[in-house]
């Protein structure tokens, strides 16, 4: 009988490597601005915002795996914003 001997080194690594990058996400993604009146502009954020988490994400192994629902649920939270933007200016 053997037993198994896991390096958790890398792992560790790519988890703090991902925490830094969410931190510098975050930043990032506060100063995303645009009209929530004009769908091309929703649009222009959504893909900026989609760029920004391949950027910061794509060298993480572990976290690219996640990478597009992160996408996905960024995008939502975008969309909301624009139509209870819209809403309340009516």
């Amino acid at each position: 009988m053997i037993e198994v001997n896991f390096d958790f080194d890398d792992l560790e690594k790519a988890f703090a490597e991902a925490e830094r990058a969410a931190r510098e996400l975050e930043g990032q993604l506060r100063g995303l601005k645009f009209n929530p009146a004009d769908p091309a502009d929703v649009d222009l954020a959504i893909r900026e915002m989609e760029r920004m988490v391949e950027q910061k994400f794509r060298s993480n192994p572990i976290i690219q795996t996640f990478t597009d629902a992160v996408k996905e649920a960024f995008r939502i939270e975008i969309i909301k914003q624009a139509t209870e933007a819209r809403k309340g200016e009516s």
